[in-house]
C-alpha cells in the first residue's frame, strides 16, 4: 500500500527456534527490486532494498532450519520499513508451520529445461526422505503451481516418477495421477507402505506463461490419506495437508 524508497528494508520476525540464512545460495529476491544488504540474529532477518518498492504484490523465498518439534511461540510477522527504519506497514503475527518428527524431509528443487514464454518445459521436483516414513503416513503429493502456468499432462505416463522404491497404486486398482485441475499436480501414493530413505521426484511438462506472476512460487505439498480413502488432495494449506514447501520459480529466459 505505500512506496518505499532505494534504502528500504523487510524485516522478517520469527521464534528463536527457526534458523534463517543470509547465504545468497539460499536467498531468493524474485520480483524484489534488489537485495544489497542481509543480516540475521536470533529473533529476525532484515533485508535492505536496492531500488524502490512500489505499491504491489512482491514474493522473495528464504531457506529455514525448523525446530526439533514446534515451538510454544509460533508465529512470524513481516515488517516494512523506510531507510530511516519506520515501520511503513506490517503483517504481524502469522502463524508458523507444524512440526512433524515423524516426516524427515530435506532439500526439495525446483528444475526445468526449459523457460521461454509460451513454450513447453519439463519440470521436475525433487526432494529427500533422510528417515523413513511409516505406512499410513503419507497419502498423496500436490504440486501446486505459479499463477498463469498450466500442465501439459495427456495421460499417465505423461508423469514420471524419478525412484522406483517410492509405491503407487497398483494399475489395475486407480489411478495414480490426478490432473484435473491445470495449475496442480496430485499424485497419489500406496499408503500401506512406508517410504524409504532416499531421493525422490516428479517429472512433467508444463505450458511457461508469457508473463511470471508476482507470486512466483511453485508448492510442493504433502498430504495425509483422505477419510474416504481416496488419498489425494487439492489445496496447498487444506485439512489433508501436513507440511508445504514453497519452491522460488524462474523467470523468463532464465
Amino acid at each position: 500500500r505505500y512506496a518505499i524508497g532505494r534504502g528500504g528494508r523487510i524485516q522478517v520476525l520469527k521464534p528463536a527456534s527457526f534458523g534463517l540464512s543470509c547465504l545468497t545460495s539460499k536467498t531468493w529476491a524474485l520480483n524484489l527490486p534488489g537485495i544489497v544488504q542481509c543480516q540475521v540474529n536470533t529473533t529476525s532477518l532484515m533485508l535492505t532494498l536496492n531500488g524502490k518498492l512500489a505499491p504491489g504484490e512482491y514474493s522473495f523465498v528464504l531457506t529455514a532450519t525448523t525446530p526439533a518439534v514446534t515451538p510454544p511461540e509460533n508465529e512470524f510477522s513481516i515488517l516494512l520499513r523506510d531507510n530511516s527504519l519506520g515501520v511503513q506497514d506490517a503483517a504481524m503475527k502469522l502463524p508458523g508451520p507444524s512440526i512433524h518428527p515423524t516426516l524427515q524431509i530435506a532439500n526439495p528443487a525446483l528444475s526445468w529445461t526449459s523457460s521461454d514464454a509460451g513454450q513447453a518445459s519439463s519440470i521436475t521436483i525433487t526432494f529427500s526422505v533422510t528417515k523413513v516414513i511409516p505406512q499410513n503416513t503419507i497419502g498423496s503429493l500436490l504440486i501446486t503451481f505459479p499463477q498463469n502456468f498450466e500442465h501439459a499432462i495427456e495421460r499417465d505416463s505423461s508423469v514420471v516418477s524419478t525412484n522406483k522404491t517410492l509405491a503407487l497404486p497398483a494399475e489395475d486398482q486407480t489411478s495414480w495421477v490426478d490432473a484435473s485441475m491445470v495449475d496442480r499436480l496430485s499424485v497419489r501414493l500406496d499408503a500401506s507402505k512406508a517410504i524409504p530413505i532416499g531421493v525422490y521426484g516428479f517429472e512433467f511438462p508444463v505450458t511457461v506463461p508469457e508473463y511470471i506472476p508476482s507470486y512466483n512460487v511453485w508448492l510442493l505439498t504433502l498430504c495425509s490419506q483422505s477419510s474416504s480413502g481416496a488419498g489425494v488432495c487439492q489445496q496447498a494449506f487444506g485439512s489433508q495437508s501436513l507440511i508445504t514447501f514453497p519452491l522460488a520459480g524462474f523467470s523468463i529466459g532464465t
